[in-house]
């Protein structure tokens, strides 16, 4: 499936969704064009960093680095607004959709500043939620603490998280996935912390959309890419059942519902579905990444915009060799 743009590459880490190696290198560097190579897996079509980085090169990171990377002055009073904007909408979107109990327990996957959390504690849900970010955290829990009998936080990483198995009649994971190099085993645990009927509700960067450049898309925190169909495929492949997918070709993300059975211990749960993505699909992606990097390779935005990016990637690229 090589082509001009893409030339066949074999990868160092394997897929974290199929275990193969083979595929096509997609770029060299990252949206800051410092040396990152990314790899597309023609396998299932799905995008990575390769090599993948380690456990605990991940933590290492996402406590110390991404947030001030990514957000540069992330807990400012104003950061913190369009925060909670977009968490209260992300409320809303799930209690649109999802036929939920009045009440019940739920689980912030890589809450950040606790607002989901929060969202869902008022309304009186026992709700958790980790991240890897102690200062985040802290954060939270200080705007939290008149709501501290519904509402607990904890520094954690999807590992070593004090969820028990089966508490959670809802789990979310909103632009968690993309950061972590085992998405599979990710959602494996989120499987196991839902009790039988309990939903999960996901949101990552939609690999093939025609909002953004190509370049823009490939982030260092950013180290697995996903398209609707391997991702959908990954959540069947686990054992949940009826997904809804809510994404367009102009959408930047990708976000899907999905259930964990009520008899998960049913006969097809112990004959799960193979992981498998069709080749026409696998086409699709590289076609898609192909017209985007042809007509938007660096830029989607105004030249004035695409000028102040520049202009911030070279800040950043000094201030790390500083």
């Amino acid at each position: 499936m090589a082509n001009r743009l893409f030339p066949a590459h074999h990868a160092h880490s394997p897929c974290p969704f199929c275990d193969s190696h083979d595929g096509l290198l997609l770029t060299r560097v990252d949206n800051f064009f410092r040396p990152q190579i990314t790899h597309l897996c023609t396998s299932c079509g799905t995008a990575y960093t390769d090599p993948l980085p380690s456990a605990e090169a991940f933590m290492q990171y996402h406590q110390t680095t991404y947030r001030k990377q990514y957000k540069g002055r992330p807990e400012a009073a104003f950061r913190l607004r369009r925060i909670a904007s977009v968490n209260q909408k992300r409320f809303q979107f799930i209690l649109n959709t999802l036929p939920l109990p009045a009440s019940g327990s739920m689980l912030d996957v890589g809450c950040g500043y606790g607002y989901l959390v929060e969202a869902f504690a008022a309304r009186g849900w026992k709700a958790l939620g980790f991240d890897p970010d102690a200062k985040a955290i802290n954060t939270a829990q200080a705007r939290l603490k008149n709501l501290a009998h519904q509402a607990k936080l904890h520094v954690a990483s999807i590992h070593d998280s004090p969820i028990q198995s089966g508490a959670c009649n809802l789990v979310t994971a909103f632009h968690v996935l993309e950061h972590l190099p085992n998405p599979l085993q990710a959602l494996q645990r989120c499987y196991e912390w839902l009790a039988p009927g309990g939903y999960i509700v996901i949101e990552v960067p939609n690999l093939i959309t025609l909002s953004h450049s190509f370049h823009s898309r490939f982030h260092r925190a950013h180290i697995v890419h996903f398209h609707p169909e391997a991702l959908s495929q990954a959540l069947r492949h686990i054992g949940f059942e009826a997904l809804q997918i809510y994404t367009q070709p102009s959408d930047s993300t990708i976000r899907i519902n999905a259930r964990k059975p009520l008899d998960p211990f049913s006969e097809s749960r112990h004959n799960p579905i193979t992981f498998t993505v069709s080749a026409e699909k696998i086409q699709q992606v590289i076609s898609t990444l192909s017209l985007i990097r042809k007509k938007q390779r660096f830029t989607s935005r105004s030249p004035h915009k695409w000028i102040q990016v520049l202009v911030r990637s070279i800040l950043v690229r000094l201030k790390e060799h500083h």
